[in-house]
């Protein structure tokens, strides 16, 4: 017969994880591990069945469950769930479903029988998003991205990174605000950044690296107090090669001190019909500096050509001309890249004007 449950017979709490997409099937060795912590040898029967109460928030409990059917049975308070494959009902066939977009903590009281004994027990069961939207990012080869902080779900307030695999890159933050990666910036392990922050996190491929880096991350709802919820997501950068376009090659004398390079124009002439890029696609370029010397800007709304900002994008549409003022003779390079949009992810090509200074 059943008899009342004894206080001082409570099973330990059974605690499990969960993502908020997935299911929970129970399982027998939930219970016998909690009854066997709790009963000495001597004591012991064999538990025969259980009693669920409904979750008291968070999802629901089910039997027999199968997420592709229209329709599932409930699992019902005063029904027997058996230990065991003998009977009908059994407990390896309850299962847990998450709410669409719970996180947080459900919890679920029960009462296990044996032949002459009840116990009563508590699962809790910490439901964890692990399915935040999977961010993606492009970057090219020997470049480097920002992370873009409207990009994170609009709850998170604070997030803490995994280190990536040094192999692929590093995750930096940018400290000093001048938009570069360097030495000394470099995150550690453990940080938890403000959500402001979070544009001012650089990743910088290894030299020469090409292929998928992912970037593990937690994210917080209220952070560091009682209700602080923990969320889970990745981010996705293809770190690609780049198509080359033919190399311009000019000449200068060292006392002109300076030449002007009409690059719009140039690069149409580069990009031919035979390079299988399509010249109108083109939208922007940014330009890596070159070693000595000043790279110079003249954008159609301004007044005075400007010094060039590396990794800063350019419309093709509003530039007029570059200008590279040199400080002695000799084999100078200048990289650019050019972008069907307005720079990082979208699709693009790099290219190399030589000057050389006589």
């Amino acid at each position: 017969s059943e008899q009342e449950s004894d206080l001082d017979n409570e099973f330990d709490d059974i605690k499990l994880d969960i993502a908020n997409k997935a299911q929970l099937d129970f399982k027998d060795s939930w219970f016998v591990k909690v009854y066997d912590s709790l009963v000495s040898s001597k004591n012991k029967e064999t538990l025969k069945y259980v009693k669920f109460a409904l979750p008291d928030k968070g999802g629901k409990l089910y039997y027999s469950y199968d997420a592709d059917r229209s329709r599932n049975s409930l699992v019902v308070e005063s029904t027997k769930y058996y230990f065991g494959y003998d009977q009908d009902n059994i407990v390896e066939e309850v299962s847990f479903v998450p709410d669409k977009n719970f996180v947080g903590t459900a919890t679920i009281k029960y009462t296990a029988y044996t032949e002459s004994k009840s116990y009563d027990g508590i699962i809790k069961i910490a439901v964890k998003n692990q399915n935040l939207d999977t961010l993606s990012y492009k970057v090219n080869k020997n470049e480097y991205i920002n992370l873009v902080k409207s990009d994170f779900a609009d709850f998170i307030s604070e997030v803490k990174f995994e280190i990536p695999d040094s192999k692929a890159g590093t995750l930096y933050f940018d400290k000093d605000g001048d938009g570069k990666p360097e030495k000394g910036e470099e995150t550690v392990k453990g940080t938890v950044y403000e959500r402001k922050q979070l544009s001012s996190l650089i990743f910088k491929p290894y030299q020469d690296f090409t292929g998928e880096v992912t970037l593990k991350y937690t994210g917080y709802e209220n952070f560091d107090t009682k209700n602080e919820i923990e969320h889970y997501g990745e981010i996705k950068i293809k770190v690609e090669a780049v198509q080359e376009i033919k190399m311009l090659k000019l000449n200068a004398e060292y006392d002109d001190e300076e030449i002007r390079i009409d690059f719009v124009e140039e690069l149409e002439g580069l990009v031919g019909r035979k390079s299988g890029i399509e010249f109108d696609n083109l939208k922007s370029v940014k330009f890596k500096l070159p070693k000595t010397g000043t790279l110079k800007i003249k954008l159609k709304d301004t007044g005075k050509a400007v010094n060039v900002k590396e990794n800063e994008s350019y419309e093709l549409d509003d530039t007029e001309y570059i200008r590279y003022v040199f400080e002695d003779d000799g084999i100078f390079d200048i990289e650019y890249t050019v972008y069907e949009g307005k720079s990082t992810g979208y699709k693009s090509y790099g290219g190399t004007i030589r000057v050389t200074v006589e």
